[in-house]
């Protein structure tokens, strides 16, 4: 919405001219797009609910260099050294936040266990054979 004055104004100076779809061959892949987004929407919105955040995040740098693999298959462009290069770069970068975030993990279920230890039992009391207050 922001973008719009400064389309009227490149519009009415002829520097880039506004033109609508002429036919359903440009307007299909127009449709589709707008069909397609907001599926993306909510898988994003999806993902951040089931993984953290910034794992969420360093994942949707691979959608540049996923899009060189579909220029290659759909088009047959080459795939640039550069773009390759990246795609390398995090993937192995999810690779060890996934193994940091499962070290993590194992982490706090022995937090979890340690801390279950030390609640008291059903009956309000500790486990423990050493506690001196005892009902009587």
């Amino acid at each position: 919405m922001a973008m719009t004055p400064i389309l009227v104004v490149m519009d009415y100076t002829g520097w880039e001219k506004f033109e609508l779809p002429r036919g359903f061959e440009e307007t299909a892949p127009l449709l589709l797009n707008a069909a397609i987004m907001p599926m993306y929407d909510f898988s994003f919105a999806l993902s951040l609910q089931l993984n953290p955040a910034i794992l969420v995040g360093f994942a949707t740098a691979l959608v540049m260099p996923l899009s060189f693999v579909c220029d290659y298959f759909r088009h047959g462009m080459p795939i640039p050294w550069s773009g390759l290069f990246g795609a390398v770069i995090v993937v192995y970068g999810l690779k060890l936040m996934d193994g940091a975030d499962a070290g993590e993990e194992h982490a706090s279920t022995k937090v979890a266990d340690a801390n279950a230890a030390l609640l008291p039992a059903e009956n309000g009391h500790c486990d423990d054979e050493s506690s001196d207050e005892e009902d009587t």
